[in-house]
């Protein structure tokens, strides 16, 4: 089988020499320092200092086919490379990259990854640096030439009432808050005892500047439902006032 091969590479380099004369002219012993280049998308042979176009398919000594016209490698392997600028293919058939000095039967990337094990594993990337929030500054319009307007929440445990300074169109701003005044449900034995609360407290909100008709009284669902809650909302339709009576519909929504 030796006597094979060694047959097979002579052959193969007599007609490599008679194919391309260049290769004669070469002292003994250096045809290993020819080789096939692709030089400017023309593949050259190069020897001796030399080189000459190749004009005809080559099929070297250990099988490995080259095609002038597609420039292509067809491998011992049977792999077919497409050949880039600066690619050499010597005569013993081995491609070296141009990028490379490994064979392309070596992955080029086998280097880096053994770099890359050999160093350990890849340090952490650094954390983002802290992005504190945004504040919140936005300020609503402030009403212009606004009116006092008063809003009464009756609840189980007492009154909330809230005075606002609101324009015509709708810009408004809190003027007062006051919440759980319970003084109305507080010695109510009759419903006169009701309407005197009920007095005091109004007055309050007069006395600030509200308009008697620009008070507004909202009872939830629940405080509905208890007997003292429904004295007070009779005082205060016999004292003129309108009571809004929010459903449990309502206060879902």
């Amino acid at each position: 089988m030796l006597s094979r091969l060694l047959y097979s590479l002579t052959f193969g380099l007599l007609l490599l020499t008679l194919c391309f004369p260049a290769l004669a002219q070469v002292p003994g012993g250096a045809t290993a320092a020819a080789w096939f280049e692709l030089h400017h998308q023309e593949l050259r042979l190069y020897t001796g200092g030399q080189s000459q176009a190749v004009t005809k398919p080559i099929v070297l000594p250990n099988g490995t086919r080259l095609d002038h016209r597609t420039r292509t490698a067809t491998l011992a392997d049977g792999r077919t490379v497409q050949l880039r600028e600066g690619d050499r293919v010597s005569l013993a058939g081995v491609l070296r990259p141009a990028e490379s000095a490994v064979a392309v039967a070596e992955p080029a990337a086998a280097p880096a990854v053994a770099a890359s094990a050999s160093a350990g594993p890849p340090a952490p990337a650094p954390a983002p640096p802290a992005v504190s929030p945004a504040a919140f500054t936005y300020r609503p319009p402030a009403p212009v030439n606004g009116k006092l307007k008063g809003v009464v929440e009756l609840g189980a445990s007492g009154f909330n009432s809230f005075i606002v300074r609101v324009d015509p169109q709708k810009r408004w701003q809190l003027e007062r808050a006051e919440f759980g005044n319970s003084l109305v449900l507080e010695n109510i034995a009759t419903p006169d005892d009701v309407r005197r609360g009920l007095k005091a407290y109004i007055a309050q909100m007069l006395d600030y500047g509200v308009g008697g008709r620009d008070i507004h009284f909202v009872v939830s669902s629940g405080a509905a439902l208890a007997e003292v809650t429904k004295r007070i909302i009779t005082a205060l339709h016999e004292l003129g006032y309108v009571v809004h009576t929010v459903s449990a519909e309502q206060e879902g929504v």
